[in-house]
């Protein structure tokens, strides 16, 4: 077993013994569990023992990514993706927010022409 496998089953027995994997057995392995579950809970619910070894398990860009896509958009978290931007991933909270911003309306500009053609 090499040492991301190990980190990755420590992990997973970590956030199961804190209960945040609540809707899964109990007797579930680290390869059960897909990345984007084992991320998205870690970076939600867990301390940061949970984020440290997060990243002993995945590359840095690969948790920025998911991070970026899945819960910067989440307006619910707001006050976790201004800590994990400012300690956990050392980015310009300003300059992030900008962004999401400009990829939201993009996505809203791309979704009234689409729907604009199909009325023509």
């Amino acid at each position: 077993m090499n040492s991301k496998s190990e980190s990755r089953e420590k992990l997973l027995n970590r956030i199961k013994k804190k209960n945040l994997l609540w809707s899964y057995s109990r007797n579930v392995t680290a390869y059960e569990i897909s990345d984007g579950v084992l991320m998205d809970t870690v970076l939600r619910y867990g301390d940061s023992t949970d984020l440290k070894m997060l990243f002993e398990c995945f590359d840095r860009e690969d948790i920025y990514e998911f991070w970026v896509k899945k819960l910067l958009p989440d307006n619910r978290f707001k006050k976790l993706n201004f800590y994990l931007a400012r300690v956990v991933f050392d980015v310009n909270w300003e300059e992030i927010t900008r962004e999401k911003g400009k990829w939201s309306r993009l996505e809203k500009f791309e979704f009234l022409a689409s729907e604009h053609s199909k009325s023509i």
